[in-house]
């Protein structure tokens, strides 16, 4: 009977745990404290979703501010900042009226600042299949050589970044989720 979920994704590094949906919660891996405190900053975003209004006439429908936590994280390789995307969601049964947030997210684990744009942009009608732009940015990972991978669903693309959040390339993939 509950709504909404208390973690929308986990990204783990070393004895380094964090749990993300409307803030970054830190764990540790082992029974060390940490000298950071639990709660971080801000890892979540509200937007007016519009649903269907069930038992309802066809076109009936509300803006209802929603809260969305991303669905993936990752660490960087020093475990220092944390990356995140996937802010989907669907607004009716059957998924008729889906959208998502087309950006890519990250923060300083170690900092209490709120998460910030990496790439793409904080906003569900902002989207695109050029260099600057996702449509559907599902997950994100981070390979041990620094670079960071988005998959754009939409686009049939994984984008690959530098940390600094400058495009490498581009590789050609069916729906990658």
């Amino acid at each position: 009977a509950m709504r909404g979920r208390a973690v929308a994704s986990m990204a783990v590094k070393g004895k380094r745990i964090a749990l993300v949906n409307e803030h970054l919660n830190r764990l540790t891996a082992d029974d060390s404290r940490s000298d950071l405190p639990l709660r971080g900053g801000k890892t979540s975003e509200v937007f007016d979703i519009v649903f269907h209004v069930d038992n309802q006439p066809e076109g009936s429908f509300i803006d209802r501010p929603q809260l969305l936590g991303p669905s993936s994280s990752a660490f960087s390789p020093d475990g220092k900042t944390l990356y995140m995307t996937g802010l989907i969601w669907t607004a009716s049964i059957g998924g008729v009226l889906d959208g998502s947030i087309h950006g890519v997210f990250k923060l300083n684990y170690e900092a209490n600042e709120n998460m910030s744009i990496f790439a793409g942009v904080n906003s569900k009608k902002e989207f695109g299949s050029d260099d600057t732009h996702f449509t559907t940015p599902t997950s994100v990972d981070v390979y041990s050589i620094v670079n960071v991978y988005v998959s754009d669903y939409m686009n049939d693309r994984v984008q690959v970044f530098e940390p600094s959040g400058k495009l490498l390339k581009t590789l050609t993939v069916k729906k990658p989720a």
